[in-house]
Parts: C-alpha cells; sequence; structure tokens
C-alpha cells in the first residue's frame, strides 16, 4: 500500500497557495489601474467642463453670445410619485445645458425644460451616493468602483408643483462651479428686476430671494429626492 508523502502534500499545498496569492496580487493591481485611469478621466473632463463653464460666463457678461451651451451629456430628472411616495427619477439623458439671460434649458432627445432665473427659490446640489453592496451581483462587481461620479443639481422653481433638475458626471469641485455659475446669473436678474420695478411690491419680493446652496432641506421628501434618482 502506498503512503502520501507529507512532504509533497505540503509543497503542492504552498505552491497553490502562492499561486492564489499571485493571482489576488494581479486581480488587486488591475483594479486599482483601472480604478487610477477612472479617476484621471474624471479630472481631465471635470477641467474641461469647468473651463467652459467660465468661458460662458465670460461670454455671457461681456458682448459675446447671448446664449451659450455650458454642459454636455447631462440627464434630466424630475420629481415622480410612486405608490404615494415622491422620488426623482431621470426622464431623458444625453442632453445638454444652454444658458441665456432668460435662465438655463435642458435639450434632450426626448425631454426640453427651463429653469428661469427669476423663478429659481433653491439651489440642491450633492453627489449621487455610493452604490450599496449587492449580495446577487455578478463577478467582480461588488469591488469594482463605481464608475460614474454623478453630481446633482435640483432647481425648485416658483412657477411648477413638480421640484427638477440634472445630473452629470463630474467631481465635486464642478457642481460647485455649477452652482457658482447659476447664482451669478440669479443675483443679476434680481439686479435687473429691482432697477426696473424699483418700489414695486414684487421687486421688493424679488430682491429677497435666498439662494442658500448648503441649504439644509427638513422635507424628508425632498430630502429624499436627492439620493434617490431612478432611471
Amino acid at each position: 500500500m502506498l503512503m502520501a508523502n507529507p512532504e509533497q502534500s505540503t509543497g503542492e499545498t504552498m505552491f497553490l497557495l502562492l499561486v492564489l496569492i499571485g493571482l489576488a496580487y494581479v486581480a488587486y493591481t488591475y483594479i486599482k489601474s483601472q480604478t487610477l485611469q477612472r479617476e484621471n478621466a474624471l479630472e481631465a473632463k471635470s477641467s474641461l467642463i469647468s473651463n467652459k463653464l467660465s468661458q460662458a460666463l465670460d461670454s455671457m457678461d461681456g458682448e459675446g453670445a447671448k446664449s451659450v451651451e455650458v454642459l454636455t451629456d447631462v440627464n434630466l430628472a424630475e420629481t415622480r410619485i410612486s405608490q404615494g411616495v415622491q422620488s426623482l427619477q431621470v426622464i431623458d439623458s444625453a442632453g445638454v445645458i444652454i444658458a441665456d439671460h432668460k435662465g438655463l434649458t435642458f435639450v434632450g432627445p426626448h425631454r426640453r425644460m427651463a429653469w428661469n432665473w427669476n423663478k429659481i427659490i433653491h439651489i440642491i446640489g450633492n453627489q449621487q451616493p455610493p452604490r450599496k453592496f449587492d449580495w446577487f451581483a455578478s463577478s467582480w462587481d461588488n469591488f469594482i468602483p463605481v464608475k460614474k461620479s454623478m453630481q446633482n443639481i435640483i432647481l425648485p422653481v416658483s412657477n411648477r408643483q413638480r421640484n427638477s433638475g440634472f445630473q452629470i458626471q463630474a467631481n465635486d469641485s464642478v457642481r460647485f462651479n455649477i452652482i457658482d455659475f447659476i447664482e451669478h446669473f440669479i443675483g443679476k436678474s434680481i439686479q435687473e428686476e429691482s432697477s426696473k420695478e424699483k418700489g414695486n411690491k414684487q421687486s421688493k419680493s424679488a430682491s429677497n430671494i435666498v439662494v442658500n446652496v448648503n441649504q439644509t432641506i427638513t422635507d424628508s421628501v425632498v430630502q429624499g429626492n436627492l439620493t434617490n434618482f431612478e432611471s
């Protein structure tokens, strides 16, 4: 009767262990390199967006174009009610945002929506929350970082009951730049209204509009809308 060689068995075990460690290291290195590539691509894209916003602001403030494309590859979102619960849902994608003296306009393959400067009552911005762990996901899906970092800009307006806004793939700095851009033209709109209707009650009301970038929304429905985008 042949007896197993303990030294041979231990050697095979060690070999298999080293192979597994090597494979794990290769997988880790690959995931890390892919993550770095995505981060670099996102930074480059975000830089281009910020530059475009700055150029658009200068052009609209100066003697340049009165209508400028400021954002591309944008998703449009609006509140929807499902089973009595409100949430923001993506209703169009791959659109552009155009700015002019009246406000912002989303132009997409299927939908158009405008937000007039003098009608915007809040600017609500946040980043799309990280993806939750999915026990039923296949292969490495749970361990690969989220490919898109979506920035949400919600613009409640006084002339519509539903909240609406847009989202774009970019880093946090772009969100801040977009908010600054919107604030600039809201302020400009308020000044223009005040100069035209000085002493008028409507002008006085308009001049009291407050745009709070870091506003804490106590309404649980609105707060939920910011983190529950559904496509």
